[in-house]
């Protein structure tokens, strides 16, 4: 990315006249580069989508959590391509990153979540359905005879897959951001200011949500906080039981297997390379072993209801 690409990207908007100050490449997801430019007229970030996204019920949910937080909006109203890719100018929206909310934070943020968990009675065509997504890639992996990664694995994830599939799918009916990690929750003076990063954004169970908030948030290098994933659920649920955890387990089950299966998929297509820089951070082998631990997991807060 040079000066000049960002003076093409910013032609057609209101920012074609501003001057560059700086640029920077930030972190980006799977499917996704990111750029921060500060200009005369303010600082934007240039999301450029490395692989083909429908943002359709991204922008439902945007419609939502604006009601509670700032989200971040386009600046340019006509179709922006950076060779040959689909790309969004945002206005940056400036904002702490928390990864250990405390306790009145977690409560905010857990208001929010079920403020903004809206169950959808007629999906769209055009919407993204999560399971649908995860479908079409254990699918292809299904049909494979030799895979990338180690077949007993692949195996293993499809086997899992299968077991919970049909009550996620007879139970996705709620629209979600579906990627609250930290980096995506904006905080300022301590109090909740903003969401970004809505490329997530699906129909899923109405457990989802909550699940990849309090998934990402317990997550500390090699060690999953269990506690404090008692501590987000006690604050989410009121008063916890065995059949609201066997609810939540299923959908945690297929949050990490949905990471899995991405992965998996991606690297065996050559879409992705998953022991790059960019990919080791996010290591597939850790995702693993979470969705092997979390009946060990949902069993040690099942032992603090006696």
């Amino acid at each position: 990315m040079t000066v000049k690409d960002i003076k093409n990207i910013l032609s057609t908007t209101a920012y074609k006249n501003a001057d560059i100050y700086s640029y920077k490449h930030l972190t980006g997801g799977l499917m996704n580069t990111i750029w921060r430019v500060d200009t005369s007229l303010g600082r934007l970030i240039i999301k450029i989508y490395d692989l083909e996204r429908n943002l359709v019920t991204a922008s439902k949910t945007m419609e939502i959590w604006k009601n509670f937080v700032s989200v971040p909006e386009p600046i340019n109203d006509r179709e922006i391509t950076y060779e040959g890719k689909k790309v969004i100018v945002y206005r940056y929206i400036n904002g702490e990153e928390l990864s250990h909310p405390d306790h009145r934070q977690i409560e905010e943020i857990t208001n929010i979540i079920r403020a903004t968990n809206i169950k959808i009675n007629k999906i769209a065509k055009d919407d993204v359905i999560k399971i649908d997504v995860v479908e079409k890639q254990y699918e292809a992996l299904k049909k494979l005879k030799k895979t990338k990664i180690d077949q007993k694995v692949v195996k293993d994830i499809i086997k899992g897959y299968e077991e919970i599939k049909d009550e996620i799918r007879d139970n996705s009916k709620y629209i979600g951001h579906d990627d609250l990690n930290y980096s995506n929750i904006l905080w300022y003076q301590g109090q909740l200011f903003g969401v970004i990063d809505f490329d997530e954004a699906s129909i899923c169970t109405k457990e989802y949500e909550l699940v990849v908030f309090a998934t990402k948030h317990c997550m500390i290098e090699d060690y999953f906080d269990t506690y404090y994933l008692y501590e987000i659920l006690k604050q989410y649920y009121g008063e916890l039981n065995n059949e609201i955890l066997d609810t939540y387990t299923k959908s945690f089950k297929f949050y990490t297997l949905k990471v899995l299966f991405e992965k998996v998929y991606y690297y065996q297509f050559d879409i992705i390379d998953i022991y790059n820089e960019r990919q080791i951070r996010d290591n597939w082998n850790w995702w693993y072993n979470l969705y092997k631990d979390i009946d060990n997991i949902m069993d040690k807060l099942k032992a603090n209801l006696e």
